[in-house]
């Protein structure tokens, strides 16, 4: 199982806000000298439904080139400036079943990939909102490790296959490309967005060779 699907609570959000991009301030010397660096300490902030998430369950964290924080959650999409949260609706999105976001993945020209609901994948970039489903030929997913390869594919588990999208067409990759029937799980290097899948040499082999992951 993915590490992505096991829900961290929304107070590590504040920490890993405060690690990568200093949305809270130093705390003030205890002895009131603010001129040595042990002065500079890192006070942590929870942020939970009552600060503006829409759910606790925290399912992926990623900040954009702008500097915004977003934050999926198993309620929604959240943005977050450092201050406030802003709803980003994806129910309005054609094929689109509900709110739930199962993974988030940030890709390396800055587009979000969110794993939804029943099969359902959505890309965000700067100019609007594409979905992906079974009708573009994407598998039901099964679990949410998601991974990126040198040629601009993005690679998700589908069940007993994985998919690749890129340049906006569905590849699946099942038995014929040398993949276990038995069911993939996903290896430490896909959950940590690097690429492959675990269930042996041979299937990672033929990943390989159907997409040259990185």
């Amino acid at each position: 199982m993915s590490t992505w699907s096991r829900f961290f609570p929304a107070a590590i959000c504040a920490v890993y806000a405060a690690l990568i991009g200093g949305l809270t301030q130093p705390a003030r010397a205890l002895d009131g000298d603010d001129k040595k660096p042990s002065a500079n300490l890192w006070l942590p902030r929870a942020w939970q439904t009552d600060e503006g998430l829409p759910d606790n369950n925290v399912t992926g964290v990623a900040q954009t080139g702008d500097g915004h924080l977003w934050v999926a959650t198993l309620g929604g999409l959240m943005r977050f400036d450092g201050e406030h949260f802003e709803v980003f609706s994806t129910t309005h999105l054609p094929k689109v079943p509900n709110r739930v976001v199962l993974a988030m993945y940030l890709d390396r020209r800055g587009q979000l990939w969110l794993v939804m609901e029943r099969g359902v994948v959505i890309r965000v970039g700067e100019t609007g909102a594409r979905v992906f489903d079974a009708t573009d030929g994407l598998a039901y997913l099964r679990g949410s490790a998601v991974a990126e390869d040198n040629d601009d594919g993005v690679w998700f588990v589908c069940g007993n296959e994985v998919c690749r999208i890129r340049k906006d067409k569905v590849t699946r990759f099942g038995a014929n490309e040398g993949l276990p029937a038995g069911g993939i799980s996903a290896s430490p290097q896909m959950e940590r967005g690097n690429c492959g899948s675990r269930a042996g040499r041979a299937q990672e082999s033929s990943v390989r060779a159907a997409g040259k992951p990185c």
